[in-house]
């Protein structure tokens, strides 16, 4: 099984570190820093949902690093797609993200 994308949270008050690992079947696991583990899958339609907005975002051209300045209690977001890492943020979440965001599985 490969990976498909993976998503990775830190920051915030608490310093929440929170994964999410979707593989190229649709099969997701998230994990937080407490060690707690959840498992699941999309279904056809979320999937090819994820893979359109994934390529949409066209991460070979994103900016590695898109972050402004440091928020207290904000969170950052790494994302890794077809081994292209973008990390973003709270005040500068990159628009070409968002459907990828909303297409994630809640986990």
């Amino acid at each position: 099984m490969q990976p498909l994308v993976e998503l990775t949270v830190t920051g915030g008050f608490a310093g929440v570190r929170n994964r999410l690992l979707v593989q190229d079947d649709g099969t997701y696991s998230t994990s937080s820093r407490t060690g707690a583990v959840r498992t699941g899958r999309m279904s056809r339609a979320e999937l090819t949902e994820l893979r359109r907005a994934l390529e949409k975002a066209d991460f070979a051209h994103l900016p590695r690093e898109a972050t402004g300045s440091p928020v207290a209690d904000g969170f950052s977001y790494r994302l890794t797609y077809a081994g292209h890492t973008v990390t973003t943020d709270d005040t500068t979440r990159l628009p070409g993200l968002r459907e990828v965001f909303a297409a994630l599985p809640d986990g």
